[in-house]
């Protein structure tokens, strides 16, 4: 049986093999239904800080500021959830600029969450409010438990952390499907290395390795890939794209890494950010010498700027239009 990610990785020559197929049938008089696009008519975003927007509009990662009247412009540099908002004429309320009577975005995601703290999110939600199959769901999280395991190194043990890192990602797969079964069309994020965070150079300068061949910054990419493992493996059961859709953050978080320049991008192991300016306070006023928002990968230590969320959405946005959902 093909595992989640590659179900992933193989959508688009099903989805095509499929289209083909059934153009054929209608070309003999076949009686076969073409494949409506998914249009969504909400937007649900689950998860951690990557997803939120302050009652003001301002996010952690990098803010744009008015040319005018130097205030936070929350609809440049828009978070992944925004671009695919965006995509199907939706806002959220922390972002309407134009007065939209009714957005249609909903942001449960909270900062500092984890792979509990998005259950709970759920409940939640559910208590109040339904999710459909016009319901676009978004889930990212998981780097707050990987920086958590890791934090409790070595009062436990290399072994036991990485054990946990893989329940975290099966807890996460299974929220993906209860998601799924309970009605909403979901976008669950593979998380993105979290060994190649700023965070993570800095460990590995500036702190003794775990083991012999073992850096601070692979054992954080070794409980990231725990993690993923098992994120595939909870989701294996539901890889045919009808209900749900895994984004590979970790294939994009390599290939961003390994060829920056095919994304413009000249700084991939640096914040962009001051250090004396935590998120969601930096803008592009706050920036060190040197750094924009186009050539530069990471706001602060651990969170995507401007050209990883878009990245990361126009991934999200192509995993909807080419599966049926």
């Amino acid at each position: 049986m093909k595992s989640f990610k590659q179900a992933a990785r193989g959508s688009a020559r099903a989805l095509l093999v499929g289209l083909v197929a059934a153009a054929a049938l209608a070309g003999c008089g076949g009686g076969s239904e073409p494949i409506e696009p998914f249009a969504p008519t909400r937007l649900v975003a689950f998860g951690d800080e990557t997803s939120v927007l302050t009652s003001d509009g301002r996010k952690y990662s990098v803010n744009a500021l008015n040319s005018i009247s130097n205030a936070v412009d929350c609809s440049s540099n828009p978070l992944w959830i925004q671009l695919l908002a965006n995509r199907y004429g939706m806002v959220f309320p922390q972002c309407n600029p134009s007065n939209l009577a009714a957005p249609q975005g909903r942001i449960m995601a909270t900062v500092g969450a984890k792979v509990d703290d998005a259950r709970a999110q759920l409940d939640r939600y559910l208590a109040s409010d339904v999710l459909t199959e016009h319901t676009l769901v978004t889930l990212y999280v998981g780097t707050n438990d990987i920086l958590g395991l890791y934090a409790q190194y070595p009062a436990q043990s290399e072994a036991d952390l990485m054990r946990a890192a893989g329940d975290a990602g099966r807890q996460l797969g299974e929220l993906a499907v209860r998601m799924m079964r309970t009605g909403g069309r979901t976008l669950v994020v593979s998380l993105p290395d979290v060994g190649a965070t700023p965070f993570a150079i800095q460990e590995r300068n500036n702190r003794p390795p775990v083991r012999e061949g073992l850096n601070r910054a692979q054992f954080l990419t070794a409980l990231t890939v725990s993690f993923n493992t098992e994120l595939y493996r909870a989701l294996g059961a539901l890889n045919d794209g009808r209900l749900g859709a895994l984004v590979l953050g970790d294939d994009m978080s390599t290939s961003v890494t390994k060829f920056p320049a095919q994304y413009g991008l000249s700084d991939v192991l640096n914040p962009a950010c001051q250090a004396a300016v935590s998120l969601p306070n930096c803008s592009t006023g706050t920036l060190i010498g040197g750094a924009t928002v186009t050539t530069y990968l990471w706001a602060d230590d651990r969170h995507l700027g401007p050209v990883g969320h878009s990245t990361l959405g126009n991934l999200a946005l192509s995993r909807v239009l080419r599966n049926p959902l």
